[in-house]
C-alpha cells in the first residue's frame, strides 16, 4: 500500500539509546537519588478539579520568573524538554535548512531534525583531544547555510561543560547572522546557577536555552521542561505550543521542588564525591573522556576492539552503549552514577573487568 507520508521520517535512521534490564541501573541521565520528598507529600493535596479541568500554568511561570529572575513573558513550557526540542526544531525548519552541532551529542534533537529535513553538520569530538568541545572548530565549520546550531551543555553522553565565556564568543559571532543557538541545559540543574547562559537571553537575540525537571530536580516521570529565550521568540513558540503542554499535577511538583533546593544541593554533593570514586577506580584499559565531576553521566571507552556495554552487562551493569550515538562505537558506554548503596558495588565490578 502506497500512503503519501514523508519520505525523510521513512528513509530515516534513528539513533536510540539501548534497553537492558540489569540489577545495578547505570543507564539512564537521571538524578539517582529521586526527587525532593517534600516535593512528594504534596501529592495528597491534588484534587478532583485538578484532574477534570483545563489549568493555567501562572503558578508555575511566577515560580520560575522568581527562581531565574526573568519575566514570565520570556518562558515557554513544554510537556518534557524533548517537547520543546521539537518546537525549536519547526520553528527554524525552512527550505535547505541546517544543522550544526558537536557529535556525540544528545540524539533525540537531531533525530528529529533528520525527520523534518534538516541536513546536518557534524563537528566530530574526537579521542585524540579526550573529546573536548572546541568552540572555534565549531565557529570554523559555520557556513552561509547553517541556521540552527545545538549544543547540550552539559553534553550528553560525556558530562563535560562548555566554558560560558567560550559560548559567548559563540554568540557574538552568530548574533549577526542571524543563527539561532540553542543550548540544552538538561543537566545543567546539577551545576550552581551562575553557570547557565539564562542571564544571557537579553544580550542575544538568538539564543535559547533549554531546561527540564527531569535531571537535577529528578521529576523524570512528570514530564515537564521550559525554554527560556528573549519574548519574540517566545511568542513564536507558543504559536505552535498549545496553552495545556503541562499537567496540573505536573505544575504543582515542579513549583514543590522549586521550593526545595536543599534536595538539589544534596544531590549536587554526593554525585561529586561519587563521580570521583569512579574515576578513581578506573583500571588502565578503561579511559574516561574530557567530563565534570558534578554531572552523573561519564562517557567510558576502551582502545581494545571490544563490546564494552556487553562486558558490564554480563557483570550486571546497566549502561548506554556508544552504539547509540553518532560519533562513537561499541568500545564506548555512558554510565550513570547510581545511589550510594550501589556505589561501592559499582567500583568493585569496574576494578575487575577482564576486557580479553
Amino acid at each position: 500500500m502506497n500512503l503519501k507520508i514523508s519520505q525523510a521520517i521513512a528513509d530515516a535512521e534513528i539513533n536510540n539509546y539501548a534497553n537492558n534490564n540489569i540489577m545495578i541501573d547505570c543507564s539512564d541521565g537521571i538524578n539517582p537519588f529521586g526527587c525532593s520528598k517534600k516535593a512528594l507529600k504534596n501529592l495528597v493535596e491534588i484534587t478532583e478539579k485538578d484532574i477534570s479541568t483545563y489549568f493555567h500554568a501562572n503558578d508555575l511561570l511566577e515560580k520560575l520568573k522568581s527562581y531565574w529572575g526573568v519575566p514570565k513573558e520570556n518562558i515557554v513550557l513544554c510537556n518534557g524538554s524533548i517537547y520543546g526540542l521539537q518546537l525549536i526544531n519547526i520553528l527554524f525548519q525552512r527550505e535547505n535548512a541546517k544543522l550544526l552541532s558537536f557529535i556525540p551529542h544528545f540524539p533525540d534533537f537531531s533525530n528529529y531534525s533528520k525527520m523534518l529535513g534538516y541536513r546536518h553538520k557534524k563537528v566530530i569530538m574526537s579521542i585524540k583531544n579526550n573529546f573536548k568541545c572546541s568552540i572555534d572548530e565549531l565557529i570554523e565549520n559555520i557556513d552561509d547555510e547553517v541556521n540552527l546550531i545545538y549544543i547540550d551543555n552539559p553534553n550528553n553522553p560525556t558530562g563535560q561543560v562548555i566554558e560560558k565565556d567560550d559560548l559567548i564568543k559563540l554568540l557574538d559571532y552568530t548574533s549577526p547572522l542571524g543563527i539561532g543557538v540553542v543550548i540544552d541545559e538538561a543537566f545543567g540543574d546539577f551545576l550552581p546557577k551562575e553557570q547557565s547562559c539564562i542571564d544571557l537571553i537579553e544580550n542575544y537575540n538568538n539564543l535559547l536555552i533549554v531546561k527540564t525537571f527531569s535531571k537535577g530536580f529528578g521529576l523524570t516521570g512528570i514530564r515537564a521542561g521550559y525554554i527560556i529565550s528573549n519574548k519574540e521568540i517566545c511568542n513564536l513558540l507558543n504559536k505552535i505550543s498549545n496553552p495545556y503542554s503541562i499537567s496540573p499535577i505536573a505544575q504543582k511538583l515542579a513549583c514543590d521542588a522549586l521550593n526545595d533546593i536543599n534536595f538539589l544541593n544534596r544531590s549536587r554533593l554526593k554525585i561529586k564525591r561519587n563521580k570521583e570514586k569512579l574515576i578513581g577506580a578506573l583500571p588502565h584499559d578503561i579511559k574516561i573522556t574530557n567530563t565534570d565531576n558534578n554531572i552523573p553521566i561519564s562517557l567510558l571507552y576502551t582502545e581494545k576492539n571490544v563490546d564494552l556495554s556487553k562486558i558490564f552487562i554480563a557483570r550486571g551493569v546497566k549502561v548506554y552503549s556508544g552504539i547509540s550515538f553518532e560519533g562513537i562505537d561499541k568500545r564506548f558506554v555512558r554510565l550513570n552514577i547510581p545511589t550510594e548503596e550501589k556505589m561501592d558495588d559499582l567500583i568493585d565490578i569496574i576494578k575487575t573487568l577482564n576486557l580479553d
